[in-house]
């Protein structure tokens, strides 16, 4: 009798252990996730951003990208669909209100997705940032 409720300790504690490492590849895996974002462009005009029409593209992200990992693929993205932009000029990432992308707008930690996301509350296909020349942010 002792050596059956040894042998059944052990296996709850083996299906504990077995369902931590799931739980834990699965975590992994989600945070590997990836996920499409809208990129935007903007201009200055008058001396003040605008954003510009018809220049919206879906960019696949991961939830854990931060802005430097955004930036340059959403210049690449753009610049391949748009003969007016250089891929090697000085861009900037945006938010819509046109403020600089450095951290996650109310707090003090860095941009990700996922921290945006949890600020606006919105679904990921529905969130834009923009891209912007840097001579025209300083000029707006």
């Amino acid at each position: 009798m002792k050596y059956l409720m040894s042998v059944s300790s052990c296996v709850y504690l083996l299906l504990a252990l077995t369902l931590m490492h799931l739980w834990l590849i699965l975590l992994a895996v989600l945070q590997c996730v990836s996920l499409q974002i809208q990129i935007g462009r903007m201009h200055a005009v008058n001396g003040q951003l605008r954003k510009m029409r018809a220049c919206t593209v879906m960019l696949t992200v991961e939830q854990s990208a931060t802005a430097a990992d955004i930036l340059p693929a959403a210049v690449s993205k753009l610049a391949a669909l748009d003969q007016d932009m250089a891929a090697d000029d000085r861009y900037l990432l945006l938010l819509p209100d046109g403020k600089k992308v450095v951290h996650v707008p109310g707090s003090s930690d860095e941009f990700t997705v996922a921290g945006y996301k949890a600020f606006t509350g919105r679904p990921y296909q529905k969130l834009t940032l923009f891209v912007c020349l840097q001579e025209d942010y300083e000029a707006g």
